[in-house]
């Protein structure tokens, strides 16, 4: 067994994990925090968002849509006669 798979679906599933909490607790602070706490809680919001979209391009290895160049699709390119 590698051990590279299984890091990597520890890791990603730690990545899930922290966004969601931070995710939670950005809106609780924003909701009922201070002046400064709604300030982290919008940060925390932020980098929860950012958190779950790095999960999903890492998931999907990064779906054409969000790619730099989505015109290039290697899938359609055809290799050859066959």
């Amino acid at each position: 067994m590698r051990v590279w798979p299984v890091a990597k679906g520890i890791l990603l599933g730690l990545l899930l994990i922290g966004a969601a909490g931070a995710m939670c607790a950005g809106a609780v602070f924003l909701v009922i925090g201070t002046l400064w706490e709604k300030v982290a809680g919008l940060a925390g919001l932020i980098v929860g968002f950012r958190g779950a979209i790095l999960f999903l391009d890492v998931v999907w290895e990064r779906p054409p849509a969000l790619s730099k160049r989505p015109w290039e699709r290697p899938w359609e390119q055809e290799d050859g006669p066959g």
